[in-house]
C-alpha cells in the first residue's frame, strides 16, 4: 500500500494515506504498523511527514548489528590520533577572509577549512551564527527539513518476566508512537532491560513527563501484553532528544511542502571553506549512523583534494 500512495507536495502521508486506502484509522494493527515501522524509520510523526519523500532513501547492505559494548566504542576508535577539544560550544563562524575563524567557549579557533556536523536541530535554532550569512539554498534546506522525534527508555528489572527468546515484542496501542516498541536486552547480554520507544507527536510529549508517569504507561502497556502484574523498574534511563541543546531532535525528514533534494544542497562548500557533514546531509541514508559516517567521509575526501 505505501508504494502506491499518490502524494502531492502539501499533503502529508496521513492525510494522503487514510484518502486514498480504506482503513479505519482506529484500526489498532495499521496504527502500530504505521508507528513502529514508518514513524521510527523517518523520526517523523505522520501528520508532518512528506507523502512524496517518505521512503525514497535507500537501503544499506549488510546485516544490522547490535554495539553490545557501548556505542562510545565507534567514536573512540575514529578519534585516534585526532587532536580533540571536549566540552567546548561554538557560538560563532567568521569565514568572510581568507581563514576561517571559529569562536568557541575558551577561545577562537583559525583554520583553513571548516567541517560543520552539528546536528541539523542546532542549525536551525541558530544557535551558531555565520558570517557572512549562509547562502540562500543552504539556508534554505536548513529551514525546510525538519527534525524528528523519537526517545528511547530503558527500564531495568531485578527479574524476567517477559519471553527471554524474543528480540522485539510489540504491541497494538491506541496511541500511535505510544510505547508500542520494545528490544529485549535479554538476547544478546544478561541484564534483565527492556527498551522502549516512543514516536512522533506523542514522543514530544513524554519529554515533559516525570519518570514515574512513564514507568506506569510502560507498565500497563506490558501488563496488557503478559496480563499480570508487572514489578516496578529498578531503574529507568531515558532520552529527550527534542529538548536537548545539542541535538533538538533525533533525526531528520523531509516534511509536508519538501522535497528530499534539501538534503543533497548541503553537499555544496561554501567558498571551499566551509563543508557540512552529518546524517541530515546524506539523501540516500539520512536518519542513520552510517549515512553520518560516509557524509564525513565524502567531504573529508573533497577537502584532501584541495590540500
Amino acid at each position: 500500500a505505501l508504494g502506491n500512495l499518490d502524494g502531492a507536495l502539501n499533503m502529508s502521508f496521513e492525510d494522503a494515506f487514510y484518502e486514498q486506502f480504506p482503513v479505519d484509522p482506529s484500526d489498532r494493527l495499521w496504527t502500530y504498523m504505521l508507528s513502529a515501522y514508518l514513524e521510527f524509520d523517518t523520526g517523523a510523526d505522520l501528520a508532518r511527514l512528506s507523502s512524496l519523500d517518505f521512503a525514497d532513501d535507500d537501503e544499506f547492505a549488510g546485516d544490522d548489528l547490535i554495539v553490545t559494548n557501548g556505542f562510545d566504542r565507534v567514536a573512540e576508535h575514529l578519534s585516534r590520533d585526532l587532536n580533540l577539544r571536549l566540552n567546548e560550544r561554538v557560538s560563532a563562524i567568521d569565514y568572510g577572509s581568507n581563514s576561517v575563524l571559529v569562536k568557541a567557549s575558551t577561545g577562537t579557533v583559525v583554520a583553513d577549512y571548516l567541517l560543520c556536523t552539528v546536528p541539523l536541530g542546532v542549525l536551525q535554532k541558530g544557535a551558531i551564527s555565520f558570517d557572512p550569512p549562509l547562502p540562500e539554498e543552504i539556508q534554505g534546506a536548513i529551514d525546510g527539513l525538519e527534525m524528528g522525534t523519537v526517545n528511547k527508555f530503558l527500564c531495568l528489572w531485578n527479574e524476567l518476566f517477559w519471553d527471554e527468546s524474543l528480540q522485539y515484542i510489540g504491541l497494538t496501542t491506541e496511541t500511535r508512537g505510544r510505547f508500542n516498541y520494545f528490544l529485549n536486552m535479554r538476547t544478546f547480554s544478561d541484564v534483565n532491560a527492556l527498551m522502549g520507544f516512543s514516536f512522533g507527536e506523542y514522543s514530544v510529549s513524554t519529554e515533559t513527563m516525570p519518570d514515574a508517569a512513564i514507568v506506569d504507561a510502560i507498565s500497563s502497556n506490558l501488563k496488557s501484553v503478559y496480563r499480570i502484574s508487572i514489578p516496578e523498574p529498578v531503574a529507568l534511563l531515558r532520552t529527550r532528544w527534542n529538548s536537548d541543546d545539542c541535538s533538538y531532535g533525533a533525526y531528520s525528514f523531509a516534511p509536508v511542502g519538501a522535497r528530499s533534494t534539501l538534503f543533497e544542497l548541503f553537499e555544496q562548500p561554501i567558498d571551499n571553506k566551509i563543508f557540512f557533514a552529518g546524517e541530515h546531509t546524506s539523501r540516500a541514508f539520512r536518519g542513520t549512523v552510517h549515512g553520518a559516517y560516509l557524509s564525513g567521509l565524502r567531504e573529508a575526501k573533497r577537502i584532501a583534494s584541495l590540500l
